[in-house]
């Protein structure tokens, strides 16, 4: 479920968008209706409208838009690109395309707020007559995009990114080519005997320490998450297999620096291996890496057992 959640603000997005497209083309025909109550409700509206000519001339704006962009009067003489810009440009804003859909981001006071631009063709009897515009402020959705996105690709008790982030992760730099880089893999040892034996506050204390110390170690480009319950992931750019097991060796040995309850210190097993280019499938380089993280999981089981 949590990896659908963002799908349905998309899809509510969607909805807000083909909203405002209706309000514009509502604003363009009780324009020319010349329906004083009805015009009198849409300068009510708090969304910013306009309606610009073929030319793309502002020709018609509510009290909204008319006080926010400071449209001159009288209309017809300024075109809507040049009053966002300038609108923009005051602000410290800036403007955001993302396939059909506008946004703009700019500063009231300490805080950034992001309004939608929707920009509807009119027509009337088959023929073009120029376009309605309407900006909406749609920061809290945009905050509870943010929330949902981060939401959907971290682990909720670590911090860390979850399995999803990783594997786009991983595919991303499998996609653009960016080699080396070392896969690396974690598994935090006897977690089930300190569930077991201290509890599982002091279970999660472990997890969340680990979480800590490879954090600690990841590059900007790379990536530090938990993928499992006692599993994590790593991907270290620009590496080559000597550098990867040194770091390996040195968060290890940070890890070996808390003290369980029972008297022994934490202990985790690391597999490393290192893709270099395309010729590779990363699933290989993947198991590779499993596999040795598996065989000193073994020696570590074999040294508690002595």
């Amino acid at each position: 479920m949590r990896n659908t959640v963002p799908v349905f603000l998309y899809i509510a997005l969607a909805v807000a968008i083909c909203a405002l497209a209706v309000l514009a083309v509502w604003y363009y025909r009780l324009r020319q209706q010349r329906d004083p109550a009805r015009s009198a409700l849409v300068d009510l509206l708090p969304q910013m409208l306009m309606v610009l000519d073929e030319n793309g001339r502002i020709i018609d704006a509510n009290p909204a838009a008319r006080e926010a962009l400071r449209i001159e009067m009288p209309l017809g003489k300024q075109k809507c690109d040049q009053v966002l810009d300038t609108w923009l440009e005051s602000r410290g804003g800036e403007r955001l395309v993302l396939e059909d859909e506008h946004y703009l981001f700019v500063s009231e006071g300490d805080r950034k707020v992001c309004y939608q631009l929707t920009k509807h063709q009119l027509e009337s009897g088959g023929m073009h007559q120029g376009f309605a515009v309407v900006i909406n402020d749609v920061t809290s959705m945009h905050k509870m995009l943010e929330t949902l996105r981060t939401q959907a690709n971290h682990d909720t008790m670590t911090g860390l990114p979850n399995r999803r982030a990783y594997d786009e992760k991983t595919r991303q730099m499998v996609r653009q080519g960016q080699y080396p880089f070392a896969v690396v893999l974690v598994d935090l040892d006897h977690l089930k005997r300190i569930n077991d034996t201290c509890g599982h506050i002091e279970g999660d204390k472990a997890l969340s320490f680990v979480a800590t110390v490879l954090a600690q170690h990841v590059p900007p480009m790379g990536i530090a998450a938990r993928i499992g319950g006692d599993e994590f992931a790593m991907v270290i750019p620009d590496v080559d297999q000597i550098a990867a097991d040194a770091l390996c060796e040195k968060m290890l040995t940070e890890i070996h620096q808390l003290m369980l309850p029972y008297g022994a210190p934490l202990s985790a097993s690391f597999g490393t291996a290192v893709m270099r280019s395309g010729e590779q499938l990363f699933i290989d380089v993947y198991e590779t890496a499993d596999k040795r993280m598996y065989v000193q999981k073994l020696l570590h089981h074999a040294v508690r057992e002595v």
